[in-house]
């Protein structure tokens, strides 16, 4: 059975864009206009502008490896939440005013930031760098892989690994057979398969860096060819997000 959450229940908004779990065990939630909720137990705690926070308008969030949540805001910046304040960033402070819709980690602590036209910046906790191969890119998800590879999914441009030891970057396109050079997420899962959804093309994954033929469509069951989101259980059950027809689990 499925338990609602909503408005009705504490939620500052039901459009929900990003979620994620510390290690705590409480459920965070980034909402279109209410900021961000925290859920634990049964209870919400909201941060919005008023608390400090960058936007109320939420693209994404990502808790790092010190346990730091960095949340990409609508007023075209950046918060960093340490558990006890906000910190925001954007062009008045070194970074940017950019939409930040990805965020990643490095094996070495550095943070990646996806965005919305103006490609990948890093962050190695002292200055935020343009990513020169990446610039310009419109950027939808940014995943780590075992090796430490991280994986950047664009609208427009494919998929790209960059090997992080040797600073190496690698393009991925239809034309090595990926499904459909707009991308809309990524996931990296159990048995080391990279899985990733598309505009409009399903779902396709990679194994060892090679695109694999088969994909998974409406015709294998899927609710949508237009997927928005992905994730695993501990199951190894994926779970893909559709946009308007719901959820479907494989």
């Amino acid at each position: 059975t499925f338990n609602r959450l909503g408005e009705n229940e504490g939620l500052s908004n039901n459009h929900v864009r990003s979620i994620i779990q510390d290690k705590n065990g409480n459920y965070w939630f980034g909402t279109s206009g209410g900021g961000v909720c925290n859920y634990f137990g049964k209870q919400f705690t909201h941060y919005d502008k008023s608390s400090g926070l960058g936007g109320n308008f939420i693209y994404s969030v990502f808790r790092d490896s010190k346990e730091r949540l960095w949340i990409g805001t609508s007023d075209k910046g950046l918060s960093v939440f340490d558990s006890a304040r906000f910190s925001n960033y954007s062009s008045v402070n070194g970074f940017a005013d950019v939409k930040v819709k990805a965020i990643g980690e490095d094996n070495n602590g550095t943070i990646y930031l996806g965005t919305d036209g103006q490609g990948v910046y890093t962050y190695d906790g002292i200055e935020f760098k343009i990513f020169e191969g990446l610039a310009k890119k419109h950027v939808r998800s940014i995943v780590k892989d075992k090796h430490g590879n991280m994986w950047i999914a664009t609208a427009g441009t494919g998929l790209y690994k960059l090997d992080v030891k040797e600073n190496k970057l690698k393009n991925i396109t239809t034309k090595d057979g990926l499904l459909h050079d707009r991308l809309t997420c990524l996931w990296y899962d159990k048995q080391g398969r990279l899985w990733y959804g598309t505009e409009n093309n399903g779902v396709g994954y990679l194994i060892n860096d090679v695109v694999q033929k088969k994909n998974i469509t409406t015709k294998d069951g899927l609710r949508s060819n237009t997927v928005r989101s992905l994730t695993e259980d501990q199951h190894g059950y994926l779970w893909l997000g559709s946009a308007g027809n719901g959820i479907a689990c494989f």
